[in-house]
């Protein structure tokens, strides 16, 4: 799992640039499935349990939900499985809809990944540079709403201590929470111009100025660099050469398993298991060294 995380920034956002691109360019349903069985798997290792079955039930209702009603909007498809009214459900407007889920829920995990991943030191390593007001606006905003969930939660446990959120009556329950969120509101400004006086007491944005990282590329990062590029390129080519070309309407393609197909879904898959190949890798490691001992 360090294994993963500890990789250059430049190596980690081609890794999750490559897997989001080929997720939403491809129409193949067996693309989709892929990106999000390996997004899932990812997420199972980087993320916590609860924060996990949280993630998925929510993103499994979602699947359903777009398989259910894009048929209702989208009526296209020669094969009618049954009729609501006026409405002709199609098999291939349903297959369409569960696409459409399947695409948007690997996109949602893969960004889960990202966000355990990609740190904000990070972040401004990659963009500090180019941009560095915005990306400096964008670090100080991510990091500013999980500190203001915190703060919340503190809040409450803090209301709760008194005993003010013990009241049954809707109305004042109602006043309560306005009571936390003025409270909240408070902290935000307060903590914002602590954070603007600290940025200025220590000299940010006079010139000349210089920028530390503690990020250096090393053998691992070129070998890691060097097999997302591999596979991302026959990917990549498969795609143009219109090799996993996909269609639903007004008939459902048939699926081609000839071996060019197969060499794009494996790359595909060697692509999207990437952190989990690092995941093994450790462990291997460690349960090595372990038995050295």
């Amino acid at each position: 799992m360090d294994l993963f995380k500890k990789l250059h920034p430049t190596v980690l956002l081609i890794f999750f640039t490559a897997v989001l691109f080929l997720t939403m360019l491809t129409a193949n349903p067996l693309f989709l499935v892929i990106s999000f069985v390996c997004a899932l798997l990812s997420n199972a290792f980087f993320q916590k349990p609860k924060r996990f079955l949280t993630s998925f039930v929510t993103i499994i209702l979602m699947i359903i939900l777009i398989t259910i009603t894009n048929p209702l909007f989208n009526r296209h498809g020669a094969t009618v499985l049954f009729n609501i009214g006026r409405i002709a459900i199609t098999k291939e407007s349903l297959i369409k809809g569960f696409s459409v889920g399947l695409m948007l829920g690997a996109v949602i995990l893969w960004f889960n990944v990202f966000n355990e991943v990609m740190t904000a030191d990070k972040f401004y390593y990659l963009f500090g540079r180019v941009a560095p007001t915005i990306t400096l606006v964008l670090t100080m905003g991510l990091r500013f709403i999980p500190l203001m969930v915190k703060q919340m939660r503190n809040i409450e446990e803090g209301q709760k201590g008194l005993g003010l959120l013990t009241q049954t009556s809707f109305l004042k329950k109602l006043k309560h929470y306005l009571r936390m969120f003025s409270i909240l509101l408070t902290w935000s400004l307060e903590h914002a111009l602590e954070t603007a006086d600290a940025m200025k007491s220590r000299g940010y944005g006079l010139k000349p100025r210089t920028s530390f990282s503690s990020f250096s590329f090393h053998r691992q990062d070129l070998g890691s660099l060097i097999y997302l590029l591999l596979f991302f390129s026959i990917v990549v080519s498969g795609e143009f050469l219109n090799i996993y070309a996909f269609s639903f309407f007004p008939n459902l393609s048939n699926f081609q398993f000839g071996i060019r197909e197969l060499i794009g879904y494996l790359s595909f898959s060697l692509l999207g298991i990437f952190p989990l190949i690092l995941v093994i890798k450790e462990a291997l490691i460690w349960r090595y060294w372990m038995l050295k001992m």
